[in-house]
């Protein structure tokens, strides 16, 4: 393994540089083809089935942690791992994608769950610290995700002091980072969870602290943000922003905590005053290889994205903007002139 949590080019040494062909897949996901290549995206928990020989790529995401409840801290994202070139044997491997963390009322929500395929996982995320009025000072944040789980935030605290709190800690292996302290305020700021980008932030006086960065990946030929940190609640300080694309915004006095989109690894929002904490992202399981390589597999159940597809998509897209500014442009015009007929009905009575 490199030190930034990649595996690399593992096999043994008899069985060369052969491509594993991959027979059958069940569970259910996207299917993205592009160029050469077909990527088998898990969204739910299934099977792989191979024979011997080596994946292009390969990335598991563990599910995001849960944001904590009741001036919460942010949930830290689920841990990621990535290979190339990495060596199966002919085996049906079993595919698990790792739940996202619950958020819970008035106290810590749970850790997302570990995703993996095979021996090889991503493990779930750190959820926030929550609860209220305990004491001043803190102590530490969500629990770590083992290894390659992001930490949750830390709680908010009543007392108003300048101690910085302590974090969610950070993965041990992964690529996983800390979740941010709280600087003890008393609109109970909260720390943002860490991301797989970078760590949480540590609120201040005013604000709960934004989640970690994502980690952008172009495993299915477009580039997609993974594993965003959930962002601080807040009593009555500013909430904390989740993290990217996918990640749990904070919340504040009553309102609900945003949960993180699905399949992405991301931390659910902190909880604010009296709620409950936002859910964590369910993990992700993603299997590449030449298509050539998996030309017979029975893709019943799953849906096909291919490059034509996409292309299609955006053109469409960007029709749609078109037309939208054409009708926004459009409807000045029209003011314009309704303005200036008033203008001159009012002119002729003077």
């Amino acid at each position: 393994m490199s030190d930034d949590g990649v595996w690399v080019k593992v096999w043994p040494e008899y069985v060369g540089t052969q491509e594993a062909t991959i027979t059958a897949i069940t569970g259910s996901g996207i299917t993205h083809t592009y160029g050469d290549f077909v990527a088998f995206e898990f969204l739910t928990s299934g099977s792989l089935t191979c024979n011997e020989g080596t994946f292009v790529d390969l990335l598991t995401v563990g599910g995001g942690g849960a944001g904590g409840g009741t001036n919460g801290g942010g949930g830290g994202a689920g841990g990621r791992n990535t290979f190339s070139d990495y060596y199966f044997g002919a085996a049906t491997h079993p595919v698990t994608v790792g739940a996202g963390g619950l958020g819970l009322y008035n106290r810590y929500g749970t850790n997302g769950g570990q995703s993996s395929i095979g021996p090889f996982i991503g493990i779930g995320g750190g959820s926030g610290m929550g609860g209220p009025y305990v004491g001043s000072g803190g102590g530490t944040g969500g629990l770590p995700g083992m290894d390659g789980g992001c930490g949750g935030g830390s709680k908010g605290e009543p007392n108003v002091g300048a101690d910085t709190s302590i974090g969610g800690l950070p993965s041990q292996a992964g690529g996983g980072f800390a979740g941010g302290g709280n600087l003890v305020a008393a609109g109970y700021p909260t720390g943002g969870g860490g991301g797989l980008g970078s760590v949480g932030e540590t609120s201040t006086t005013a604000a709960s602290g934004n989640g970690g960065s994502p980690l952008s990946v172009s495993i299915t030929g477009t580039a997609v943000e993974y594993g965003g940190g959930g962002g601080g609640g807040a009593g009555t300080a500013t909430p904390g922003a989740g993290g990217g694309a996918g990640a749990g915004d904070g919340s504040n006095s009553g309102n609900g905590a945003s949960a993180s989109i699905s399949n992405r690894g991301s931390g659910g929002g902190g909880g604010g005053n009296v709620t409950t904490g936002g859910d964590g992202s369910s993990g992700v399981v993603i299997v590449k290889v030449k298509a050539s390589n998996a030309a017979n597999v029975d893709k019943s159940g799953w849906t096909e994205v291919t490059a034509l597809m996409l292309a299609a998509a955006e053109k469409k897209r960007e029709l749609e903007r078109k037309a939208k500014q054409a009708a926004i442009v459009l409807e000045k015009k029209n003011e314009e002139l309704s303005g200036a007929t008033q203008m001159d009905i009012e002119g002729d009575l003077i």
